[in-house]
């Protein structure tokens, strides 16, 4: 019995990793197709087909706010990165102009 439940186990992960690879591609793909504004269709005739559209917009809604969020975080990294550059310099060019004045005058 328990190599019966090791292998439904085994099989359950790797189904479960395949349908979440196929999920991911799918909002990737929708994401790169149409973009954030992906719209929503549903049919009332078809309601799998109208819950995994549903799901896959969600998806593409959260990594389109996750794209947002990362570019945002980004540029305030790179304008704080810039910030401590300039801060560095004017700092060596005022040690820098202290040595020159105390060696000529």
């Amino acid at each position: 019995m328990t190599m019966l439940g090791w292998a439904v186990g085994w099989v359950l992960k790797r189904l479960f990793f395949a349908v979440v690879v196929l999920f991911s591609g799918m909002v990737v793909a929708g994401y790169r197709l149409s973009g954030v504004d992906c719209p929503a269709r549903l049919d009332f005739d078809k309601p799998a087909w109208s819950i995994r559209r549903l799901m896959v917009r969600w998806g593409i809604k959260l990594l389109g706010g996750a794209v947002r969020a990362f570019n945002a975080t980004e540029e305030l990294l790179i304008q704080a990165s810039a910030d401590v550059g300039e801060w560095f310099i004017g700092k060596r060019r005022e040690k820098a102009q202290a040595e020159s004045r105390s060696r000529f005058l």
